[in-house]
């Protein structure tokens, strides 16, 4: 039995494809599919059938899977253990949304990298439901996202700000003689989002709207820095967790509101309470969570 037959038998119950899992894995299927034989083999046991609904794990996979699990948790677990005893092999993997984090660009790369020369750091731009997913599967060893009240329970949280959401807009836009934006303003609106079902920021507005009975035109683009070109165009409004980033704050063009009812939030660090964290992560926890500048949000 081999690690990969291990790690492809998982992926290929959680996609329900041998298709998907090879993409994902960036592998042949054929070698999948043969990496999953062989198991079959070696253990006399058949691990998938097929039936009309697609493709389903035995019941004889289904034993094996917690055990599959635990094997690769338990891998993952000893290499990170063992990246701290290495001082050349230091790494800070971590993801945030850009309209969230953004002073982190400048706390992480001018204060953490100063203090802590030698590791290799690694960011990402990612929505909040991305960020959790990538964690609890153990992709990603910390996020930065939004904090719900009712966190799920596989996570350890570390709230470090508060703040507000925000609209912005063009200064074109109609809306923006108003101190506040009151909702029903924007049923007339186009609301455009980064990515859809990815982010908080879209959640929890759809939530807000539906409340309110309020029905705008939802449009989804791929990159966030084309949400402001579109709202510079004025061609629609979005919303925002972070209204310190310079990509606003010095653009004319842009103006930020709050609205009629005030939506705050808390923002942080999560990770897997199941998975080891490594001295590089813990030291990224501590170090943010007494960093200086801007605790909250103005």
């Amino acid at each position: 039995m081999e690690l990969r037959q291990i790690e492809y038998f998982i992926k290929v119950y959680e996609l329900k494809s041998y298709t998907k899992a090879a993409q994902l894995l960036n592998v042949s299927q054929p070698a999948i599919t043969m990496a999953i034989k062989r198991l079959e083999e070696e253990l006399g046991l058949f691990l998938f059938l097929r039936d009309n609904k697609g493709l389903v794990i035995t019941k004889a996979g289904e034993a094996l899977l917690p055990h599959a699990k635990n094997i690769l948790l338990e891998l993952e677990n000893f290499i990170k253990i063992s990246e701290d005893f290495n001082i050349n092999k230091k790494k800070l993997q971590i993801s945030f949304p850009s309209t969230l984090g953004s002073w982190l660009w400048e706390a992480i790369y001018r204060d953490f990298s100063v203090q802590y020369p030698d590791v290799e750091i690694e960011t990402n731009d990612k929505g909040t439901m991305e960020i959790i997913k990538d964690v609890k599967d153990g992709v990603l060893e910390l996020g930065f996202c939004v904090i719900e009240n009712e966190q799920d329970s596989d996570l350890e949280i570390k709230v470090i700000k508060e703040g507000e959401l925000k609209i912005i807009m063009s200064l074109e836009n109609n809306l923006a003689s108003h101190e506040v934006i009151p909702l029903e303003k924007l049923s007339s609106e186009r609301i455009i989002m980064y990515k859809k079902d990815t982010t908080y920021t879209e959640k929890f507005i759809r939530s807000l709207l539906n409340e309110s009975e309020i029905k705008p035109e939802f449009i989804y683009v791929r990159e966030q820095s084309t949400v402001f070109d579109l709202v510079i165009k004025n061609l629609g409004v979005s919303f925002i967790l972070d209204d310190t980033s310079g990509v606003l704050n010095n653009n004319k063009k842009i103006e930020i509101k709050g609205t009629d009812k005030k939506v705050s939030f808390r923002a942080g660090l999560i990770w897997n309470k199941e998975r080891h964290l490594s001295s590089t992560a813990r030291a990224f926890i501590e170090f943010l969570s007494s960093y200086e500048n801007g605790l909250l949000y103005k």
